[in-house]
């Protein structure tokens, strides 16, 4: 399981077992694994003022070397 924290995605075991962070930019709220090889983890970046016309999500691709959970087709 990846938690997103807001500027890293917390890795956990499926026993709850903290198992390390991966770094991200600051605003960095939702993560998912994706890719042909599920090696690109791709993350959800707040930036700008909350509330105000600026306010703008954007999405980032950061390759890995571990493989995400490939046991579902996406």
């Amino acid at each position: 399981m990846y938690v997103a924290t807001g500027q890293s995605a917390d890795v956990f075991a499926p026993s709850g077992e903290f198992l390390g962070s991966i770094k991200g930019p600051q605003g960095m709220h939702g993560v998912a694994f994706g890719g042909q090889d599920k090696k690109t983890l791709f993350g959800i970046v707040f930036y700008g003022g909350w509330g105000t016309p600026s306010a703008r999500n954007r999405v980032v691709a950061i390759p890995m070397i571990a493989q995400g959970y490939t046991g579902r087709a996406k």
